[in-house]
């Protein structure tokens, strides 16, 4: 049986071994006088004394080419955060030393088991 201690340890190592920092830019979607929808966010780079832990990777794999394709790109990042991180879609992140700022598409679900959220990603163009 799985403790609750035990998923505490898994997810500070996991959150030891991710290599690069990022921000999460909070995304928030209000309507202008015209009734457009019009999307702000919390910062516009990289803030250290705001971030985060995470694994970046570039690529499609096999378990993300159906978004990809209905994403129309085939630049796709794969980012990996601490598990709780508060983190949605359309949220962006600004990664430490990544020359672009890259929007949230997906995020997986793991539950109360989770040691990491999964976060597939398409550069801001």
């Amino acid at each position: 049986m799985v403790l609750p201690s035990d998923v505490a340890d898994l997810r500070d190592v996991q959150e030891m071994l991710m290599p690069n920092r990022c921000t999460v830019l909070t995304a928030t979607t209000t309507q202008d006088r015209f009734a457009n929808d019009v999307t702000t966010y919390s910062g516009s780079a990289y803030d250290a004394d705001d971030s985060i832990a995470c694994r970046i990777e570039a690529g499609v794999t096999l378990e993300n080419q159906t978004i990809a394709e209905r994403l129309g790109t085939a630049e796709l990042w794969t980012v990996t955060v601490p598990a709780l991180t508060a983190i949605a879609l359309g949220d962006r992140l600004a990664v430490l030393g990544f020359a672009k700022l890259i929007t949230v598409q997906s995020v997986s679900d793991g539950g109360s088991y989770e040691t990491g959220l999964v976060c597939i990603c398409t550069a801001v163009t």
